[in-house]
């Protein structure tokens, strides 16, 4: 049995670095997700309606706020002024505050793809990185066939102690 190194004991967190959130796609993940979608086809028999999730109190959720913040329609300089209203405001709150930055995908952009979440999650990260807890990949990196998956990303930020 060779020498590695122990579970949970990588190196230590830079506190100038935000712990980043990594997304990984399985090989066949395209086609598990159209057969997934299958399910819910609304003239298929059988189809069920989709579920809600059953949310599960825990000790990190219990002391964390969380907010949504919707970019929809906004053009990059307003999505950043709004960013920075609601950022700075909660870095004034005491606490740990979870954002979900909604971006969009991108579908009503004339380039076709999401401006919004390349840009605003390069701004986050650079304007806020001393605060920043945690962040999640920009959605524009997190693709299936060229399609972007997600609209949004989440981020911790500490507010004042």
């Amino acid at each position: 049995m060779g020498r590695g190194k122990k579970p949970g004991k990588g190196p230590q967190n830079n506190k100038d670095e935000p712990r980043r959130i990594r997304f990984e796609i399985e090989e066949d993940a395209e086609e598990l997700f159209l057969k997934h979608l299958e399910q819910f086809k609304p003239d298929k028999p059988g189809a069920e309606e989709p579920k809600e999730p059953e949310k599960k109190a825990s000790k990190t959720h219990k002391a964390m706020n969380v907010h949504e913040l919707d970019l929809h329609g906004l053009r990059l300089d307003e999505a950043q002024q709004r960013v920075r209203d609601v950022l700075d405001g909660l870095r004034e709150m005491a606490g740990m505050h979870k954002v979900k930055i909604i971006t969009g995908k991108g579908h009503h952009s004339q380039r076709g793809d999401s401006i919004l979440a390349k840009e605003i999650h390069s701004f986050v990260l650079q304007t806020y990185r001393p605060v920043i807890q945690e962040i999640e990949d920009s959605p524009d990196q997190v693709r299936l066939a060229g399609i972007p998956l997600r609209g949004h990303f989440h981020v911790t930020i500490l507010g004042k102690r």
